[in-house]
């Protein structure tokens, strides 16, 4: 596979996954579990479900057993790409981010996804390390939860009563996605995160995104428990080159996995 930045060409070998997943349309499995047993698990009770294209892993699993292990771990139970979600990467000084990332290809990831929280040097060097290191970047910025940016309110008495009645927003600025969705695009980043359950936010990153000359393929958590509806989201982004749901507990906890998987895969590949 080869990226090309606006300003030059930069070769990488994912030749062992097909244009980065195997269908354009998909269900990821947010692999949200506290054991290595567990993770194993779920991986082989949904893997054979058409539909389901990458597993992503993240800093509960990492925290407590280490990224090789974990890495290693669910590559025994599929073929199938997994995404490290370091939640969130990009938020420390350019030279420990580059560190971070040539550790990560050491120990196995594929693809990692990126919320440049600490501004446009730290996130086109993340970036570029990735490049570098033949892992694909997923472009995110937008949360999911609410009261992240300076346009929402948000009440914080239920976390501490003493705080009732103080008003507080959120501490990104308004035109903060846009400036690094643009940032994105210049190092020509082909994949990104976007709210599933903020239908208007997701329709308004998908615009930015196209109007910067990238069709993206866009990546949605916030579906099932943080209210978002796989249908909606699948048709707020039908126009994009690909979209896949990050599904949480929607698979984990259902009574029968498979099952459930295969309810949101095929929603999903309505859509292929």
């Amino acid at each position: 596979m080869s990226i090309n930045y606006k300003f030059f060409q930069v070769n990488i070998d994912l030749s062992d996954v097909v244009g980065f997943f195997s269908l354009n349309h998909g269900v990821i499995p947010a692999c949200d579990v506290k054991s290595l047993e567990e993770l194993g698990e779920l991986i082989e009770d949904v893997d054979d479900v058409k539909g389901i294209v990458a597993y992503k892993v993240g800093k509960r699993l990492q925290s407590r057993f280490g990224l090789p292990l974990l890495i290693k771990t669910a590559s025994e139970h599929t073929k199938k790409p997994i995404i490290f979600d370091a939640q969130k990467e990009g938020n420390d000084v350019e030279f420990t981010e580059r560190d971070f990332i040539s550790y990560y290809a050491v120990d196995g990831v594929k693809a990692l996804i990126i919320f440049p929280f600490a501004g446009p040097r730290v996130q086109a060097t993340c970036i570029k390390t990735c490049y570098d290191n033949n892992i694909l970047p997923i472009g995110g910025f937008r949360l999911t939860q609410k009261g992240w940016d300076e346009t929402e309110k948000v009440e914080l008495s239920d976390i501490d009563p003493r705080l009732k009645g103080i008003e507080f927003r959120g501490y990104i600025a308004e035109d903060a996605e846009e400036r690094a969705l643009k940032l994105y695009t210049l190092m020509n980043v082909q994949y990104y995160i976007g709210p599933g359950n903020k239908i208007d936010e997701l329709r308004v990153m998908k615009k930015r995104i196209q109007n910067l000359g990238i069709n993206p393929y866009m990546l949605m958590p916030g579906i099932g428990r943080q209210g978002g509806n796989i249908t909606s989201a699948f048709k707020t982004v039908d126009d994009c080159a690909g979209a896949y749901g990050i599904i949480g507990s929607g698979i984990r906890k259902a009574k029968n996995r498979g099952e459930a998987a295969e309810v949101f895969c095929e929603e999903a590949l309505k859509f292929e």
